[in-house]
């Protein structure tokens, strides 16, 4: 940031968004854009980290209220070996909390296990509760990539459930991944189209939104005005809604499945 003299920040992975960067970029007032993470870190950070994803509270609530509609009523935690369990429970037990819910309970008890792990980390309890005889629908959040997770799994996957902070990469009819689609294609000459970059791609085009939008005499404070007016902004069929105060754009989750033949449904 010093040296560089960098303007601001855009996409950081989850694991690399930790507090030391959160204190840096905030020490510098420097604009942090769609850092791809739903952690209680960044929704707590001041007013020049922008995101464009719903958080790990946002996430629970959408999986716990949908599957309580369905009749399912005691849910479960099953988490990898990262540092991030705390903070899944405590997201699973708010929302269970505001949604009038029991729990959460025992793994062995739940109707509903929800998994919080990377993709190869969630393949592997998938199979592990499925070898142990659990019968509770499992349902795999974001951190577990929708993608990756059925590939992982494949025919062994079917009826898994998976969370996503982003359209499905299949759904061309929107323009916001149609888009993406293309000019990704276009830039790698390859297609390994990923939840993660097209995230990244929907925070590249809120930045550039507010970069329009703050005209020429660009600074990063007329960067953080001009955002404070985007709402809501169309991205291509995907609303982004800011406002002064407000530097969170989304709480939308999708709710994907894995069919018998291993394929993503949605």
């Amino acid at each position: 940031v010093e040296q560089l003299r960098v303007f601001a920040l855009l996409a950081y992975p989850e694991a690399s968004v930790t507090r030391e960067v959160l204190a840096t970029a905030q020490q510098g007032q420097v604009p942090f854009f769609a850092p791809l993470t739903g952690a209680e870190r960044v929704r707590l950070a001041p007013r020049n980290v922008v995101t464009v994803r719903a958080s790990r509270a946002d996430e629970a609530e959408r999986i716990v209220e949908h599957f309580t509609q369905l009749g399912l009523k005691r849910f479960a935690l099953q988490a990898g070996n990262g540092s991030e369990t705390a903070e899944w429970q405590d997201a699973l037990g708010r929302a269970l909390k505001k949604l009038r819910v029991e729990g959460p309970v025992a793994v062995d008890a739940a109707d509903v296990v929800v998994l919080a792990a990377p993709a190869r980390e969630a393949a592997d309890l998938v199979r592990s509760l499925r070898r142990s005889g659990n019968r509770a629908q499992l349902v795999a959040l974001s951190a577990a990539d929708a993608g990756a997770l059925a590939s992982a799994l494949g025919r062994e996957g079917s009826g898994v459930v998976l969370a996503q902070v982003v359209p499905p990469l299949e759904r061309i009819a929107l323009p916001l991944v149609a888009a993406y689609r293309a000019d990704y294609a276009k830039e790698t000459g390859v297609k390994p189209f990923s939840a993660a970059s097209l995230e990244a791609y929907l925070g590249a085009k809120a930045f550039a939104e507010a970069v329009r939008r703050a005209g020429p005499a660009l600074t990063r404070e007329s960067l953080l005005q001009a955002l404070e007016t985007m709402s809501p902004y169309d991205a291509g069929g995907y609303l982004l809604a800011y406002g002064r105060g407000d530097r969170h754009g989304s709480s939308r989750i999708d709710l994907l499945a894995i069919g018998r033949d291993g394929a993503l449904l949605h």
